[in-house]
């Protein structure tokens, strides 16, 4: 950590006096100089926000961002990342890195006379790659504007790898007054979760399985504060866990490991490999009496679907019958949770914690290949999923859906069958006409809109639980008119 010391020193300037004695007059000549100390500078206003990504928080980094503009126009800002568990003072605080940015600041007005700070900043240096020890460069202009509230915000580069982003906010509130109160009001806490039986790693670094009943197990790595020497944990994942007999099983989402019992002790063994690196972990429970009395009331775990793997089989992304889906890669390291949804040929994934972040395939022929690019500690990621066989799926979303209701016409020779999926199928003519309708049930309203030509639209006329809806169309040049009824569609209004 860079300190800075700022000296001042004081120049006396001693004045003398000259006496003219000639008949003159006495003239005092003395010349005072007085120095003034320069003003310190102060906060004007006060940024700050929280950058967390679940990429990152799986390698130990969850930042805290403050960003200071000062009196002088002077700009300084500074990152602590709370998962170094560190509560020392700023100085020797390993998680607190003080040069993030400098930079200078400005009050502006805009072409259209509205207010706003002129911010441009500069990585610092103590912006470093904590994973490639790189120092990382960049210079950003911001415009900041003032809300109707006084408050402020903006979005940030922010040095943590690479090509990272976070909103901050601010105005001219201080609520840091300094480094040591940034640190102490952001401190990382837990509180030990609930549990029947718990394994402690003993090979090496923190880390604990917390069993809890139904099955379920919560997986923790910790650090120790070198303040308070406090061991603190964070959760890592969850697991599950099963008795097969006489065994007893536990699954980190990916791989079963059995546990090796001896009298009351319990002991999961394994190695993990992480970017080159082999990680052995031996879990130890000194009592699993409370896992083995335990009834076992499993809770019932989504049955797998399909699975995509990687060329070398070493990454996946399962699909489950619940609709749920996870990527696991490098080992565990990596591991995103999804929801799918499959529309005719085109499968989505959409990422949980934010839904921007999808990846998409067309199924041909059963087959079908996931791309996932992401950066990860600063290196670029790119990974491609394949399936050979998605049979399964598409036989799951067909069993899944179901007929809500079927309109068919007077003489029994036309249906239009509603589906639960959304969707209405109208076959007509033998067949010769099949349009396919999207459909919705909104303020009493049942409306039929063609999947092809949104223009498109039947209104069905509803009366109690019966309802009736006219198609017209032009079919081989002629104008037609079909009329459907349904007795019942209580399936569809509730």
């Amino acid at each position: 950590m860079n300190k800075k010391f700022l000296c001042l020193t004081s120049l006396a300037i001693l004045a003398t006096s000259g006496l003219v004695s000639c008949g003159g007059s006495k003239e005092d000549n003395t010349d005072n100089n007085t120095n003034t100390k320069p003003e310190t500078p102060t906060i004007k206003y006060q940024f700050s926000g929280h950058y967390t990504d679940e990429t990152l928080t799986g390698y130990g980094y969850d930042w805290y961002i403050l960003l200071n503009l000062y009196t002088d126009g002077s700009v300084k800002g500074s990152g602590y990342n709370i998962l170094s568990m560190d509560s020392s003072s700023y100085e020797d605080n390993g998680g607190f890195r003080e040069k993030w940015y400098v930079g200078k600041w400005k009050d502006a007005i805009n072409e259209e006379d509205l207010n706003y700070i002129d911010l441009s900043v500069s990585y610092s240096s103590d912006a470093i790659n904590d994973m490639g020890g790189n120092t990382l460069t960049g210079s950003f202009t911001y415009e900041i504007y003032t809300k109707s509230d006084n408050s402020m915000s903006f979005t940030i580069d922010v040095p943590v790898f690479s090509g990272r982003k976070q909103e901050i906010s601010g105005s001219t509130t201080i609520n840091y007054k300094d480094f040591d109160e940034f640190i102490q009001k952001n401190l990382y806490t837990w509180t030990e979760p609930e549990s029947i039986a718990i394994f402690n790693n003993s090979e090496g670094s923190l880390a604990r399985l917390y069993v809890q009943d139904e099955g379920k197990a919560l997986c923790y790595t910790g650090k120790v504060d070198p303040a308070t020497k406090e061991a603190k944990y964070v959760i890592s994942g969850t697991w599950s866990w099963k008795k097969d007999g006489d065994k007893l099983i536990f699954n980190d989402g990916t791989v079963d490991h059995e546990v090796v019992i001896e009298g009351k002790k319990g002991t999961i063994e394994y190695e993990q490999s992480l970017m080159g690196h082999t990680i052995k972990y031996k879990y130890v429970c000194e009592d699993i009496t409370p896992i083995l009395e335990a009834e076992g009331s499993q809770e019932e775990t989504a049955k797998e679907l399909v699975k995509f793997l990687t060329e070398d089989n070493s990454s996946s992304i399962t699909l489950f019958d619940d609709h749920s889906a996870k990527m696991t890669a490098f080992g565990g390291a990596l591991n995103v949770n999804y929801t799918w949804a499959l529309d005719g040929d085109l499968l989505t994934l959409v990422d949980n914690v934010d839904s921007s972040k999808k990846l998409e395939t067309t199924i041909v022929d059963n087959k079908a290949q996931i791309n996932y690019s992401a950066s990860l500690g600063g290196n670029d990621i790119d990974l491609q999923f394949i399936c050979n066989d998605l049979s399964k799926l598409t036989e799951f979303v067909e069993s899944e859906i179901k007929t809500l209701a079927v309109f068919e016409s007077a003489d029994k020779t036309a249906t239009l069958t509603v589906l639960s999926n959304g969707k209405a199928n109208l076959v007509a003519y033998g067949g010769m006409l099949k349009p396919i309708f999207n459909w919705k049930y909104e303020n009493n309203k049942l409306t039929f809109i063609d999947a092809s030509d949104s223009s498109k639209t039947m209104e069905a006329v509803i009366e109690g639980k019966s309802a009736k809806v006219t198609y017209n169309d032009n079919l081989g040049g002629n104008a037609i008119s079909i009329e459907f009824s349904c007795s019942d569609i209580s399936n569809i209004i509730g």
